[in-house]
């Protein structure tokens, strides 16, 4: 049996805003640098494996469902963004 700690099954809405944040070019970008969560101008390979449109993502769930026998889940969309998990 698998249980689920919190994943990110349809991706992850913070890793979709960092990739636009990286992107961008602006004073968040250079923020997300500092935090380690932008490298050069592209999302680090971490943050990207979790965004929405990551190849393989939307299958996630289906390969999941039958395994997964329990899951704790958070209130909050915010998930991995916080200042602890960039360092």
């Amino acid at each position: 049996s698998w249980y689920s700690a919190n994943a990110p099954w349809k991706g992850s809405k913070v890793a979709d805003t960092g990739k636009q944040i990286c992107e961008a070019g602006n004073y968040e970008t250079d923020f997300a640098k500092v935090l380690g969560s932008c490298i050069g101008g592209k999302i680090a390979q971490g943050y990207l494996s979790c965004t929405s449109t990551y190849p393989g993502v939307s299958e996630l769930m289906a390969i999941a469902q039958p395994r997964v026998k329990g899951a704790m889940c958070g209130t909050s969309a915010w998930g991995f963004g916080s200042l602890e998990n960039s360092l």
